[in-house]
């Protein structure tokens, strides 16, 4: 369905069902979540992922972040174009959340970019991994493991930037610095439950957009 129609039918339902203009604005709310998470370099055991695990410990950093702070001169580099060593590192980020969200509103985790793959935990409950690549958006449905009534929630997220060929820009030669950790901007995004979707959840199986549609 192509993006204007999809427009046409949202406006023709809302004033079928009375809502106001305020309330159509309303529906979809976006905050990003950038500042005062907590992170930690290298492997970590499972106890990390739980929800009462104390990361006083762990540094203290904004998004986007990077897991190592080098030089960006290429040149100085000193690794093969494959980036053999630089920045392969796996790294862990924590943060406590307390979400506004009405009883059967949906609510997600959205990322414009991490390198490279990453796993997502909620309040002890391991959630789901994306392994696209590190150029890729992506978005966890958290709706599911969140505490009701205004409670925290802590969010755990794994970082692994370690060498694998099978994910990309990984399996070719670089003429770029390919950094670690979350390196763009990350936001809670609360909606109806009929809502417009990420524009990649339309991708078929090879990868390509389908177009955007609105699903419950």
């Amino acid at each position: 369905m192509r993006p204007f129609v999809v427009l046409c039918c949202f406006l023709t339902t809302s004033f079928l069902t009375g809502q106001s203009q305020k309330e159509i604005t309303n529906v979809r709310t976006k905050l990003d979540i950038n500042a005062n998470w907590r992170f930690v370099k290298g492997e970590q055991s499972e106890a990390v992922t739980k929800a009462d695990f104390d990361d006083s410990a762990w540094e203290q950093v904004n998004i986007p972040h990077t897991m190592e702070l080098v030089s960006n001169d290429i040149f100085a580099l000193g690794d093969e174009p494959t980036q053999e060593f630089f920045q392969r590192f796996i790294g862990y980020y924590r943060k406590e959340l307390t979400v506004d969200a009405k009883a059967g509103q949906k609510v997600f985790l959205e990322f414009e970019g991490a390198h490279q793959v990453t796993k997502c935990w909620v309040n002890g409950q391991y959630v789901g991994e994306n392994n696209l690549g590190g150029y890729t958006p992506f978005h966890f449905d958290i709706t599911a493991f969140l505490r009701p009534n205004g409670q925290k929630n802590v969010v755990v997220l794994s970082v692994d930037k370690r060498k694998n060929l099978t994910i990309p820009p990984d399996g070719g030669q670089m003429d770029y610095l390919l950094f670690s950790g979350i390196y763009r901007d990350v936001y809670l995004v609360v909606t109806n439950p009929v809502h417009v979707t990420f524009n990649w959840d339309a991708q078929n199986s090879r990868g390509r957009f389908t177009g955007i549609r609105l699903v419950p």
